[in-house]
């Protein structure tokens, strides 16, 4: 007596073949969203620091408000030091490790002083 393949059929394999199709589509679908997504965030990051967080910035210091200075530098190393290390995980580059390191630290003394201005401890 011969096994009954589900699969042997030429109708079962046209819906299997069908349904691997959709799953592949979806798939490519949801790659391509998650890349517009970053690319999104990317673009975003670059438009907050460079032409919102600049000119900030140097109106902050300028005018003596050092507090917001330091907050918004803490800030801007914390988003650097996130995506250093997002592209050590995918690259495993130990110079993105090393500048993600470099901005953790960054926003930590940033963020000491700032705190420390506040407090009048400075």
């Amino acid at each position: 007596m011969r096994d009954e393949n589900k699969f042997s059929s030429p109708e079962n394999n046209e819906s299997r073949k069908e349904e691997i199709l959709e799953k592949s589509r979806r798939l490519k679908q949801d790659e391509g969203v998650e890349a517009a997504e970053l690319k999104g965030y990317r673009t975003g990051g670059i438009i907050a620091d460079v032409l919102v967080g600049t000119p900030l910035l140097f109106f902050f210091m300028f005018n003596g408000q050092s507090i917001a200075a330091m907050g918004l530098l803490a800030l801007s190393c914390a988003i650097h030091g996130g995506y250093f290390f997002e592209l050590y995980r995918f690259t495993k580059k130990k110079w993105r490790l090393v500048m993600s390191i470099i901005f953790a630290s960054c926003t930590i003394v940033f963020t000491f002083f700032a705190v420390a201005a506040v407090q009048g401890w400075l």
